[in-house]
């Protein structure tokens, strides 16, 4: 009842208007004109100089007999006029059309009239209306020469958005009684209006329907929790505001927040107010010329302007500063912080995409240091780069034995001589050089390799006791890494046994050490690979013990015989409570059965330090830098070596 109750009011009002305007037409018998003016001249002056369409009836058409452009479009024109102020002009009028023309020599600030991808090089094609042409649906639009300006640009823009479904019908109505009136008795008048009236229905329709399916349109645009833009919205902006002549001023920002911790403690309320929070100041900062959009659960993106790149970001460490002044019972307690990455545009040409992922980088590097804000520069751009170029080659590299064993010697406190090393990896990269673990692992286990990396250096390790074992080197002792990951692998087991095989060394002489790089994908798996470790023979130690993924809980779950302090913790003997924090974990080490190693040992003073400590086993750099084999077993043999138990 109610959808049929709107429709015969729609129809009333739409009979209505179409009578008033017959009734008018026939009355007064003269055509009314739009206050726009059309001249065959280049443009001058300070008027808003459009390029029409000659032929488009009834949207826009030129009347040779008054030297007029008429229709709809004019019609709107003049309503925009009265509402802003603007002036406007047609110019170079004729019934040739010059659209093409101005636009590309930039004489011409708006490109009336023309359906989609009719114009090509205008900036910003925007849908003004949809009408009936030919008996055809057709969308019109309106574009922009590089001649007009932002504030040109964003005043029509938001006065067509303004325009209601009743003016473009009225509007509709004029441009079909001008066409009428022209020389012709009243009567005829009142027929062509009424003969007309079909059209202009289905166009006040369309008009609806075509505020309802932009209603719905702009949905997929706004984020549900912020009721601000999203991740579509921002990248329509960034294709609409950062033209050729602006992009220079421009900066993208990408700001976030360990959403999800806080969503784990706090709940998803929590998270959702503090989203909120957030948009709330993002808009408060943001200009008329900036604009942004909620990318992520706990991510935006902006982007804005600034003059310079000081600027950006002094600007972006306030915006940062502000943010984490919300409390809300989420953030402060959990010691989580929204950090910035951003990215100059600098005139280049750039997809927002790209854009924004050169902010995430330098957002990675401003939490990594746990910084504000950090703005991409060059030296982030190469190391990103190389990352791409060492995740290309990994696979090949591990194939063609670029991965290479190094060591580093390590000393036995009560013996008081060196009893082993611990294996290390280093690549011999023929493109990038020699490259540390610090450059690869991350990459290698993102992208699942470091199970073979894993294996490939505990098989060298393998052939280097092989080789010792009947040699005055036959009682050292080598630590061989493996991450967790690969140690949760359920293939360990068959993999170890491929490796092992046709090997006679002395397996106690073979230290298998779990690295803290991350969590173990199966504790179970983990453990019972740890035990048939344990089975051949193999010691077991624990890396990097009181830092990271490492903690007492290991020291329960895996049946592990050496813990490995970590330099951090060893660094702490510098002060009264971190000496003794030291001493505490070597005596509860020593209570369950374990030798404790301590790391990143430097100095004569640290070294006598851990040996009043009690520490079994030291290795750092004053002992030995990381070396490769030969130049370790040269420099073994030149010092007073021990075989530990």
């Amino acid at each position: 009842m109610r959808r049929e109750h709107g429709l015969q009011s729609l129809g009333r009002r739409i009979f209505a208007t179409f009578i008033i305007a017959a009734f008018m037409a026939a009355a007064m018998n003269c055509p009314v004109f739009a206050k726009v003016r059309t001249t065959d001249k280049d443009s001058a002056g300070s008027a808003v100089y459009i390029a029409g369409n000659p032929d488009l009836y009834p949207v826009e058409y030129y009347d040779s007999e008054i030297n007029e452009y008429r229709g709809i479009m004019p019609e709107l024109y003049k309503l925009i006029s009265e509402e802003t102020g603007a002036d406007f002009a047609y110019i170079q009028a004729g019934r040739t059309n010059r659209q093409r023309y101005l636009l590309e020599n930039s004489q011409a600030e708006l490109i009336s009239a023309h359906r989609k991808g009719g114009i090509k090089g205008g900036i910003s094609d925007f849908k003004v209306l949809t009408c009936e042409i030919d008996g055809k649906k057709t969308d019109i639009y309106i574009a922009f020469s590089k001649a007009a300006s932002r504030s040109q640009i964003k005043m029509i823009k938001d006065a067509f958005e303004a325009i209601s479904s009743d003016e473009i019908a009225a509007a509709a109505v004029k441009a079909a009684q001008e066409r009428g009136t022209q020389g012709v008795s009243p009567v005829y008048v009142l027929i062509t209006a009424l003969l007309a009236m079909a059209v202009i229905v289905m166009l006040i329709i369309m008009v609806r329907h075509r505020h309802r399916d932009e209603r719905k349109n702009m949905e997929k645009y706004i984020d549900e929790v912020t009721g601000k833009g999203n991740a579509l919205y921002f990248e329509e902006k960034y294709k609409e505001d950062i033209t050729s002549d602006v992009s220079s001023l421009y900066y993208i920002a990408y700001v976030a927040v360990d959403a999800q911790m806080i969503e784990n403690y706090k709940g998803s309320a929590d998270v959702e107010a503090m989203m909120r929070h957030s948009a709330s100041v993002l808009e408060e900062f943001t200009g008329d010329e900036d604009f942004f959009g909620c990318v992520n659960k706990g991510a935006f993106a902006i982007g804005f302007q600034a003059p310079t790149e000081e600027r950006a970001l002094t600007w972006m460490e306030d915006v940062v500063y502000e943010l984490n002044s919300y409390d809300g019972g989420s953030m402060s307690a959990l010691s989580v912080a929204f950090r910035a990455g951003i990215y100059h545009i600098g005139g280049r040409e750039i997809l927002a995409d790209t854009a924004l992922t050169n902010a995430k980088l330098s957002y990675a590097y401003a939490e990594k240091d746990r910084q504000a804000a950090r703005l991409c520069d060059d030296g982030i751009l190469k190391s990103e780069a190389m990352k791409s170029r060492i995740q290309r080659r990994m696979q090949e590299a591990i194939s063609k034995k670029e991965f290479r064993p190094y060591l580093q010697l390590m000393y036995d406190v009560k013996q008081g001589g060196l009893c082993g090393a611990e294996v290390l990896s280093r690549w011999h990269s023929p493109e990038e050089g020699l490259l540390t673990p610090g450059r690869y692992i991350e990459s290698m286990m993102n992208a699942g390799l470091v199970r073979k990396l894993d294996f490939s250096i505990f098989e060298e390790c393998c052939r280097m006791l092989e080789e010792w074992k009947d040699t005055d080197l036959g009682g050292l002792k080598l630590s061989c890494n493996f991450t967790r990951l690969t140690m949760s692998d359920n293939a360990f087991a068959r993999r170890m046994n491929e490796i092992l095989e046709g090997t006679s060394f002395d397996r106690s002489r073979l230290v298998v050490e779990l690295t803290e790089d991350s969590l173990a994908d199966n504790m179970s798996v983990s453990i019972r690979n740890i035990a048939y470790c344990k089975e051949l023979g193999f010691k077991v130690a624990l890396d990097d013990f009181g830092s990271g993924f490492s903690s007492v809980n290991d020291l329960c779950e895996y049946p592990i015989d050496i813990i490995k302090l970590d330099q951090i913790i060893v660094s702490k003997a510098s002060t009264e409570r971190g000496l003794k924090l030291i001493r505490g974990i070597i005596n509860l080490a020593h209570d369950i059965g374990l030798n404790v190693v301590c790391e990143g040992i430097e100095t004569e003073e640290e070294k006598e330090l851990m040996e009043e400590l009690g520490c079994d086993f030291i290795q750092g750099f004053y002992f030995s830098r990381v070396l490769p084999p030969d130049a370790a077993e040269e420099r073994l043999r030149r010092s007073k070596i021990v075989f530990a138990e």
